[in-house]
């Protein structure tokens, strides 16, 4: 991973906000003042926002591929356990991005889901028209005691673009070579606990 520079939890919010008004088309309305931002960040998206998150240290940051967010821990829900994106439940590393691609190949998943966010953004990737960069970017942050400690192998956990990490990672199986743009996320270290991550 590659540190471009610092960043701020101010700024994430912006950004997430912004890029929910590019996906309803401009229908979400996003409040100029950083105030407003935050309080509507936590009254409409909270579960993009851990309680650490206004207090950690903030970074832009380079993935060096797929070979990177391939260890990332992907999101265990509802859907994604229904969908066969996540299963093996209680053996360790079972959230792992790669482990998640392997169960959507195995499972044909793109052919099951043809219409979802994941294959949108395959296909994106894969015409060239989506790069994980800027609005389109991922984001990371220190997983909690109960993720790391089912998924050791992992050191950061994907908060936010497990649609478009997923699909990512599907093109690379599916491409000759790599796709040739940088991957860019914001990663959020815990202030709380500073050996967890490393230092920039």
């Amino acid at each position: 991973m590659k540190f471009l520079r610092t960043a701020t939890y101010s700024e994430y919010v912006t950004w997430y906000l912004e890029r929910e008004a590019w996906k309803t088309g401009g229908a979400y309305d996003v409040p100029r003042s950083i105030a407003a931002q935050h309080e509507l960040m936590i009254a409409e998206h909270s579960g993009k926002v851990r309680d650490w998150f206004i207090r950690g240290e903030w970074y832009l940051v380079e993935m060096d591929g797929g070979e990177e967010l391939g260890n990332l821990i992907f999101l265990d829900d509802s859907q994604t356990r229904s969908e066969g994106l996540i299963n093996g439940w209680g053996q360790l590393d079972y959230r792992i991005v790669s482990r998640v691609v392997s169960n959507a190949l195995q499972s044909d998943y793109l052919l099951r889901h043809t219409e979802n966010a994941v294959a949108r953004y395959y296909n994106a990737i894969l015409e060239g028209k989506l790069r994980l960069e800027e609005q389109h970017r991922l984001v990371l942050c220190d997983p909690d005691a109960s993720e790391q400690g089912t998924n050791p192998s992992a050191r950061f956990y994907l908060h936010d673009g497990a649609a478009r990490g997923l699909a990512y990672m599907l093109a690379l199986s599916a491409a000759s070579k790599e796709p040739v743009f940088r991957l860019e996320a914001f990663y959020c270290k815990n202030a709380g606990d500073l050996s967890a991550a490393g230092s920039p």
